[in-house]
């Protein structure tokens, strides 16, 4: 099928809207050049993002894992019928599973921002990053590949700690959930541990002590269309994103350097060069390259450099020429996360040079640039104010909910007369009608391990059930949910989520939960069975609440693991020690 449609300067956005820094400086941009932007979220999106009044329609998804060809087919259906013009993924929820079945769009595939098959390998998967840097002559972190824990280990006690950990991709297209996360070493033995159930290879470099400074560009067939630099001012203690960060004047070097690598892969699109400079010896390493739209976008749309409409119009208009200056030294604050930054911040251990911390006194003068009109905010702008009252809301209610609500529930739940208590009630629950449902939010990492471990330290009369509540079904349990699952022999590979509903909770002779959120979600879902919800953690001495491991490394995931065995063990011996009645 072949579609003529005139152009009608409609635009698709596919993304994440709850980390609203890009998603929201992509939709305001294209809004504000006049463009009808309508946003693809999942089903369970209801970030600050979505309250912009630059989003015309909101179309919501089931999770590409859920069902590719479901995903890739409501995609095309929503482009054909609303004559989408353009179509821009902004993070790597959308742009994974668009790069890698884009043979499924052949009919309609100018309508989409996509990579090339050289640009996407290049810039999503960090050993073909390095190979590429290496061969063009662009510095980069001493480093190898290890396959194995000893390898990292060795390298590590070969080159001099610390050593920084990368996964060859953060995500992949089987599970877009579970982010693998860079990590820095001190020693040995912490090294081993944490990657000693490792099943894919590594990457270990030498630690580069510098400043983050990143070159963002837009680029056609290997050739950089205009350039712009950030700095970072305060980013996270341990390494990772910025919280506050300044425009700046273009490095040579670093732009050099962008430049050889970006015609190396021949790109065409937005991307951002992330180095780590160190300004004492005058040198500096690529990090990275992002494939994709950055979190410190709103920084460069606000100082002038307006990728999003950029892009666009190379793409959809033909533009080819973008000369216009952008301001420099502006400094930009992502207000929720340099909060967080700045009690920590004023923590650290300042003798600590793996820590990036900024001198208290540097903090205080900062205040200068909101004085003086030189700051910006990421969420909060004059002509769209409501993603920042949303943002500030659901900040409050996370507030409330963990630095008062809960820790005043979780004081009273910790009493020895509330745990004794609430297990006799659990026993009589149980002895009523045998039957447990294990619930958590999304039924792929605590409930159905605590389900299976259950149905082995348990009475065999005990029947036991698991669900989620987020609201979609037969997902897979993350890998390394798995992998430490298998560990402590309980098998979660055929596992696949359920979403729960009213005939299983009221089946239910008591239901399992692991912290306040999952208690409050599915009480105020069903007043009727507040009675019969328990907390894990009420019903066994330590810690009332049991953490998410979703998205953690395996050390996190098994932590939460033998917390949960330890728990189902105390009530099998405290509750369930004498025999049920018929």
């Amino acid at each position: 099928m072949v579609f003529s449609d005139p152009i009608s300067g409609k635009v698709l956005v596919i993304g994440k809207s709850v980390h609203p820094r890009a998603f929201l400086a992509v939709v305001r941009s294209l809004g504000r050049r006049g463009l009808d932007v309508s946003a693809a979220v999942q089903t369970d999106d209801n970030g600050a993002g979505l309250a912009s009044r630059y989003i015309n329609r909101i179309h919501r998804i089931d999770a590409f894992e859920t069902d590719p060809d479901a995903w890739l087919d409501r995609i095309r259906d929503i482009v054909v019928s609303e004559r989408i013009e353009a179509v821009i993924p902004i993070d790597d929820t959308g742009v994974i599973p668009l790069q890698e079945n884009r043979r499924h769009l052949e009919e309609i595939e100018s309508r989409f921002y996509l990579l090339g098959d050289r640009a996407y390998a290049a810039t999503f998967d960090k050993r073909e990053t390095r190979r590429i840097a290496a061969s063009l002559d662009i510095p980069v972190a001493e480093g190898v590949l290890a396959p194995t824990a000893r390898a990292a280990a060795a390298f590590g006690e070969e080159s001099g700690f610390p050593v920084v950990v990368k996964p060859p991709r953060s995500l992949t297209a089987a599970d877009l959930h579970s982010k693998q996360s860079v990590r820095t070493f001190r020693d040995a033995t912490a090294l081993r541990e944490a990657t000693d159930t490792m099943t894919m290879p590594v990457i270990v470099e030498q630690f580069f002590h510098g400043v983050g400074r990143g070159i963002e560009f837009l680029a056609k067939d290997g050739v950089l269309l205009y350039v712009f630099q950030h700095d970072r001012v305060h980013e996270r203690l341990g390494g990772g994103d910025s919280t506050y960060r300044r425009s700046s004047e273009p490095r040579a070097e670093l732009v050099d350097a962008t430049r050889r690598f970006v015609d190396g892969v021949g790109y065409t699109g937005v991307g951002m060069a992330e180095f780590r400079v160190d300004d004492a010896t005058d040198s500096f390493i690529l990090v990275e390259v992002n494939g994709r739209f950055w979190g410190s976008l709103p920084l460069a749309v606000a100082a002038g450099a307006d990728f999003p409409t950029y892009l666009y119009e190379m793409l959809w208009r033909g533009r080819t020429v973008f000369s216009s200056p952008y301001r420099q030294d502006l400094y930009q604050r992502n207000e929720p996360r340099d909060t967080v930054w700045f009690f920590r911040n004023l923590r650290a251990d300042r003798n600590d040079l793996l820590l990036t911390t900024v001198p208290f006194a540097e903090v205080v003068s900062e205040a200068q640039h909101l004085v003086s009109g030189n700051e910006r905010w990421d969420t909060l702008v004059a002509d769209d104010p409501f993603p920042a009252v949303r943002e500030i809301s659901l900040a409050a209610r996370l507030v409330w909910r963990r630095a008062i609500k809960n820790p005043l529930r979780g004081a009273a739940a910790r009493s020895n007369h509330h745990r004794r208590r609430r297990l006799r009630s659990f026993r009589r629950r149980v002895e009523q009608r045998p039957e447990v449902l294990f619930l958590c939010k999304g039924n792929i990492c605590r409930s159905p391990f605590a389900a299976r471990r259950a149905a082995q330290l348990w009475p065999a009369d005990v029947a036991v059930t698991e669900a989620g509540m987020y609201p979609v079904p037969d997902r897979r349990s993350p890998e390394v949910a798995r992998r430490t699952a298998a560990g402590m022999h309980v098998d979660l590979e055929s596992h696949r989520s359920t979403v729960v509903t009213r005939p299983l909770v009221d089946r239910a002779g008591a239901i399992v939960v692991f912290d306040w959120r999952n208690f409050d979600e599915i009480t105020t879902r069903y007043p009727h069975i507040r009675e019969k919800v328990f907390l894990l953690g009420e019903l066994t001495p330590g810690r009332t609440t049991i953490i998410d491991p979703f998205g953690k490394p395996a050390e996190a995931c098994e932590k939460v693991y033998r917390q949960i065995e330890t728990s189902l063990a105390h009530i099998a011996e405290q509750a369930m020690a004498l025999p049920f009645q018929p």
